[in-house]
């Protein structure tokens, strides 16, 4: 037993004045990396005690992106590092992945906002990218700040190139870049129905809510101003969340064609107050026939309210009025 013991203590002690590993080294076949170089511990495991584990054997991929080392890469490291590992096969293979932070599309897409901004693009603009799920990757631990560069604003050319990076201060070497394209629209607040309106209802300004949209969206016709449309009436149904053309409304109908109507009689002497049948539909201000139901006879007056129309004439023929409705 004791000369077994000695024999074995005589081989380790060969085996290290020689430099042999007591273990093989182990093939890690991924690893993640933060720095801009992979060192020999993120290929390795059990690397033997005379090897430097930090040692800097190639360039980590971009940041967010992998690299493949094959097994002839690996044993060509393997061999020039001293390291004492041999491929099993011709499929033995480390992934590496730089890992990364993500500036995602709402970032870059404000920073070229801000960049056409001030450029000269009006600031109640929008602005879409061809690509909405454009993005940067870069280093962690490093600022995730960004810049774009574009050209002049120019209205009489809605597309756009711009060259967005990230950290915003680093360095032009240091920097991730890439190139967005796309289209800066203009726009315009324009009031639109909170809801569906009927035919003939009377559209008030709780119903009314202002909306931007893209001026490609609004024609010449369309009612820009919320006064221009409150207490009009709708001509057709109105859909919620759509321009308003001028043709689609007018003013709300306040006498009704065949209805019974108050009528006022005015002159410079008196004021005489009757009843009479609407020969038509009228809105405000407007001149319309009125028959009086005594006498069946026409007269014109113009609608000053739901129901009311005011006759403006001489005494005789007010005169002549207030008899006929006594008489008869």
């Amino acid at each position: 037993m004791r000369a077994l013991l000695n024999a074995a203590a005589v081989l380790m002690t060969a085996s290290l004045s020689l430099g042999v590993a007591l273990a093989a080294p182990v093939l890690k076949p991924q690893a993640v990396v933060e720095r801009d170089m992979v060192q020999l511990g993120d290929l390795f495991a059990d690397l033997p005690a005379a090897v430097d584990a930090t040692i800097e054997v190639t360039r980590a991929p971009a940041p967010g992106q992998r690299l493949t080392l094959d097994a002839s890469t690996l044993l060509n490291i393997a061999t020039t590092q001293h390291v004492g590992w041999k491929p099993s096969g011709r499929f033995d293979r480390v992934v590496v992945e730089r890992a990364g932070q993500v500036i995602g599309p709402s970032a870059v897409h404000d920073a070229v906002m801000r960049a056409l901004v001030e450029g000269g693009m009006p600031e109640n603009a929008e602005i879409v990218l061809d690509n909405d799920r454009v993005q940067l990757v870069i280093a962690t631990g490093r600022p995730a700040t960004v810049r774009a560069e574009v050209p002049l604003y120019d209205p009489t050319k809605p597309r756009f190139e711009a060259t967005v990076f990230a950290p915003a201060e680093a360095a032009e070497a240091d920097r991730v870049t890439i190139r967005v394209i796309g289209r800066a629209i203009r726009t315009v607040e324009i009031p639109v129905l909170v809801r569906p309106v009927a035919t003939g209802e009377v559209i008030r300004a709780r119903d009314i809510q202002m909306v931007r949209l893209h001026t490609d969206q609004v024609g010449p016709t369309t009612i820009n101003d919320p006064d221009k449309l409150s207490d009009k009436s709708a001509r057709h149904v109105l859909p919620a969340g759509l321009p308003i053309r001028v043709s689609d409304v007018s003013a709300p109908v306040l006498v009704i064609k065949n209805n019974l109507v108050n009528v006022t009689i005015n002159t410079a002497r008196l004021s005489i107050v009757m009843q009479g049948k609407a020969m038509e539909d009228g809105a405000e201000g407007d001149i319309v026939r009125v028959m009086n139901t005594r006498s069946n006879k026409i007269v014109q007056g113009m609608v000053s309210g739901k129901g009311e129309v005011v006759v403006t004439t001489s005494y005789s023929v007010a005169n002549t009025a207030a008899n006929s409705a006594v008489s008869n």
